[in-house]
């Protein structure tokens, strides 16, 4: 689907493995105020929310839910809070939490909130303390574990001397290499085994991997490929390990650690694009082994108090290394699980960004040929004043036909009155603001500025006289007002920048904090 701009797209689907409904938002940002996601609760401290799951949704509303959310700017204090429903029918109110902001082109969301799975039928939502805050990603319910598994090793190893190991599989669009290929040194244990120790039950299925008879066959090293289309967070790797109960020697506890060898990178951080690397040997996990079989499951991100990624087309390094009473005690490894998490995201806007960029392009092309005519038109002051004073005429009558049926939307009369006075009609869809300068009114929010270009023109606004903006030359969101500008305040940096009027292709711009001068289209 092409769209033209301004617009944006929200998918309501049933994802392929959970029955949990997933709304999402890709586009230009929005004002939480003004998308339809979102409700007015009547509240004044906490005025929007964003409605997760409700009752009616049956088991699914037991089920985690999520909401992700790309926030690109945000009013001071701006804060979130959960409230979900309670087996009684009661409700509970979280406690207020901060917001993060986040750059306007990045992948990842800049907040991730997940509220816990419960065993009853119930209502959750996310309130927002401020309808100015600005998103341009959002996705409800929407993340998924990918899981590569191992657990025939005896069959999959393609070693003809099991006393080594070599394994490559692929599940989900991931990898997984053990042994060989699996780092620098390849490190593949003490190859797999086939016994059943004479035992009978699910566990003992004569396939493993074992570990012992030196200190280097006491280590694993596997190689996990991220080839999904999108980065993934490294969530959990679960694992068996069977310590024989009669041996005298015999493993006492395990690490996993990460392995900065070859090109392999584990990334923590909030993303990919604003994380860092994890320093080679960096512990992710450890416990302790106990006789008999012991089942573990790591959580990496609550281990490294992080968020730890692999980005797409990229991979980790991960060894598992067994600390022994003695090199040659024996251990055997079964049921590995890795889990990945990503987000599935339906809205697939990369055709329709270029058809935005197509538009705006022709459309710039034709203000090209316009605005010489257009501006000498306007500096020839052949206004159309008649057409003015009529205009202004009707929207007078206009506004008190509405007050008198008491159908007044003062917010968007405050709108209005607020960065449109003051302005004349300068003929031709031409408007000169006293303050703001020329610009075109093409399809309202859009507007082409006669220096500044295309603009989209948020419809609400924190301050009567100002207006949040986005800038299509210069791909940010700033905030000006009838008595700041030229001044503006840009968002992704949290800077002010002063504008040198009447300066265009380029623009020129002096940010007020470091005197240094910007040029943009």
């Amino acid at each position: 689907m092409k769209f033209n701009a301004p617009t944006f797209l929200i998918i309501a689907t049933i994802l392929a493995n959970s029955a949990l409904c997933a709304q999402q938002f890709s586009g230009l940002p929005v004002l939480i105020s003004e998308s339809p996601l979102f409700e007015s609760t009547g509240n004044t401290s906490w005025p929007y929310a964003i409605t997760l799951t409700t009752p009616t949704d049956g088991a699914s509303s037991q089920e985690e839910q999520t909401l992700d959310i790309n926030v690109t700017g945000l009013p001071v204090g701006a804060e979130y809070r959960v409230l979900r429903s309670m087996s009684d029918g009661s409700f509970f109110n979280g406690d207020p939490q901060a917001l993060s902001v986040g750059s306007i082109n990045q992948e990842v969301p800049s907040n991730a909130i997940t509220i816990n799975a419960v065993e009853f039928d119930r209502t959750v939502k996310v309130q927002f303390s401020s309808g100015a805050i600005i998103f341009n990603n959002l996705f409800v319910n929407s993340r998924v574990d990918l899981n590569i598994s191992i657990d025939d090793f005896a069959g999959l190893n393609t070693e003809a001397n099991t006393n080594n190991l070599a394994i490559s599989v692929t599940e989900n669009g991931l990898g997984l290499i053990l042994g060989p290929g699996s780092s620098t040194l390849g490190r593949d244990a003490f190859g797999t085994g086939t016994s059943k120790f004479g035992q009978a039950g699910a566990w003992f299925d004569g396939s493993y991997v074992k570990f012992g008879n030196s200190g280097n066959q006491q280590i694993l090293d596997l190689r996990i490929i991220n080839n999904t289309g999108t980065d993934a967070k490294l969530k959990n790797i679960s694992f068996d390990l069977r310590r024989p109960p009669a041996n005298a020697n015999f493993a006492t506890d395990f690490q996993l650690l990460y392995l900065a060898t070859g090109d392999s990178e584990l990334i923590k951080g909030f993303s990919v694009a604003d994380g860092n690397e994890m320093v080679n040997l960096v512990p992710i996990g450890s416990d302790v082994l106990e006789a008999g079989i012991n089942n573990f499951s790591e959580f990496i991100g609550q281990n490294i108090s992080g968020t730890a990624w692999i980005a797409d087309g990229g991979y980790a390094n991960i060894r598992l290394k067994l600390n022994t009473t003695a090199q040659q005690a024996a251990t055997q490894l079964d049921n590995l699980v890795i889990s990945l998490e990503i987000l599935e995201i339906l809205v697939e806007n990369s055709d329709d960004e270029n058809s935005n960029d197509e538009n705006l392009d022709e459309a710039n092309s034709d203000e090209a040929d316009s605005n010489e005519a257009d501006s000498n038109e306007a500096d020839s002051g052949e206004v159309d004043s008649g057409k003015a004073d009529s205009n202004e005429a009707d929207s007078d009558e206009a506004d008190s036909d509405k007050a008198d049926s008491g159908e007044v939307d003062s917010g968007e009369e405050e709108r209005v009155q607020a960065w449109y006075q003051n302005v004349t009609n300068l003929g031709n869809d031409w408007i000169r603001s006293a303050w703001l300068g020329d610009f075109r009114v093409r399809s309202d929010p859009w507007i082409y500025h006669i220096e500044h270009g295309w603009m989209y023109v948020f419809s609400n606004s924190t301050y009567s006289e100002g207006i949040y903006f986005w800038d299509d030359a210069m791909k940010e969101i700033l905030w000006t007002s009838k008595t700041a500008y030229p001044i503006q305040y840009r968002f992704s940096d949290k800077k002010w920048i002063w504008y040198l009027k009447e300066s265009k292709n380029p623009r020129f711009f002096v940010d007020l904090a470091t005197s240094e001068w910007e040029e943009h289209d």
